[in-house]
């Protein structure tokens, strides 16, 4: 393993994206419907036997039902079969196209193609996993900036320095997130830190 990422880091190895000659490993991703409805048919069994009380995970002795572990089971390697055809366009009527966004959709952070007939991924450029980081809490973020802007300002009187100090403990409070969902991520994936973009 170490020899293969000795590889990696002297780029000896060859490209590894979706299209040919490409490094592009992450997308942004519109799925058709027809995907979502097969998941759902495929969940279905997993979700009733959660459903169902007096089950803990494990078969009852003589039962013929099966436990919520090996639908599980069944259900991931199911899905796992049907989404690697789906990435492999071994599906005639379940297809994707690989585009780039256009201008204005990079602009609004909006996708203008409907995914009714096929999906379509576009090309992320690895951004997509930095901005995702802080998704969901812009308004705690701006509710503590505006308080310690306050805060600051009445201790100081000075709104300068509040602007400063705010700005900089919000870079900080970026930098230790970054740093932390990093490890986490690698800890819950059990993927090495240094294959993370």
């Amino acid at each position: 393993m170490h020899e293969q990422l000795r590889r990696e880091e002297d780029n000896l190895c060859s490209q590894r994206g979706l299209l040919a000659n490409t490094d592009h490993q992450t997308f942004y991703i519109a799925l058709p419907a027809k995907l979502r409805s097969y998941y759902d048919h495929v969940m279905a069994p997993l979700i009733n036997a959660n459903r169902l009380p007096g089950r803990l995970g494990a078969n009852v002795s003589g039962s013929t039902l099966p436990s919520t572990f090996d639908c599980s089971i069944q259900a991931y390697q199911t899905m796992n079969k049907f989404l690697s055809c789906f990435i492999e366009h071994a599906l005639r009527d379940l297809d994707y196209v690989i585009k780039e966004r256009l201008f204005v959709e990079n602009m609004l952070d909006i996708e203008f193609q409907d995914p009714t007939d096929r999906g379509y991924f576009y090309i992320d450029n690895g951004h997509s996993y930095t901005s995702a980081l802080l998704r969901g809490h812009e308004v705690t973020l701006i509710i503590f900036d505006m308080l310690l802007f306050v805060c600051v300002d009445l201790a100081a009187h000075n709104f300068i320095l509040a602007a400063i100090i705010t700005f900089v403990v919000g870079k900080v409070i970026v930098i230790i997130y970054h740093l932390k969902s990093r490890r986490n991520l690698a800890c819950k994936t059990l993927v090495d830190s240094r294959f993370l973009i």
